[in-house]
């Protein structure tokens, strides 16, 4: 929080002070920020440092986690097993009873044939 508060302060001062000697509003951020960069990046090294070596802390706590997350999961886990059990078993059902179907439906007109050549 400080390395960006000061990092703002360079460029406000900066911005000012071009902004009051007649500088376009525009260019005047524009070189306002990069003179910020600079003088962050050469003098506020340690500040740097500081705010990365933070956010690697942060960054390597664990999460704060949900006491029930485990026996959550494994309720997900189940239900996702038994819902694909049950898919799995209609779409076999299904496949054999149209297999089924198919194989009598070739045996009845074999059948019919059979019988329409003994009749003639």
């Amino acid at each position: 929080m400080k390395y960006s508060l000061v990092r703002i302060g360079v460029f406000a001062l900066a911005f000012g002070v071009m902004f009051a000697v007649g500088v376009i509003w525009w260019l005047a951020a524009i070189l306002a920020a990069v003179i910020s960069l600079c003088v962050a990046y050469i003098f506020f090294r340690g500040m740097r440092d500081a705010l990365t070596a933070d956010f690697a802390q942060r960054r390597a706590r664990p999460a704060a986690t949900d006491p029930d997350a485990s026996a959550e999961d494994a309720a997900d886990t189940t239900a996702d097993s038994a819902a694909n059990s049950a898919a799995d078993t209609t779409a076999d059902s299904a496949a054999n009873s149209a297999a089924d179907n198919a194989a009598n439906s070739a045996a009845d007109n074999a059948a019919d044939t059979v019988a329409k050549k003994r009749s003639d």
